[in-house]
């Protein structure tokens, strides 16, 4: 399957609450600017990040 890159961007999170030990919510910066039409849907992938 060949990816499309420009669908895709990183975004780092700035926000996060915890509801329970497996369900919270998040808010996410963008790189850049992501334009809704009613109807559509993001779809977010976290990847872990290393140890500091």
């Amino acid at each position: 399957m060949v990816v499309s890159p420009e669908k895709y961007q990183r975004g780092r999170v700035t926000w996060r609450k915890d509801h329970s030990k497996d369900l919270w919510s998040v808010r996410i910066a963008p790189e850049k600017r992501i334009e809704f039409e009613p109807g559509q849907y993001a779809h977010a992938e976290a990847v872990r990040a290393e140890a500091r």
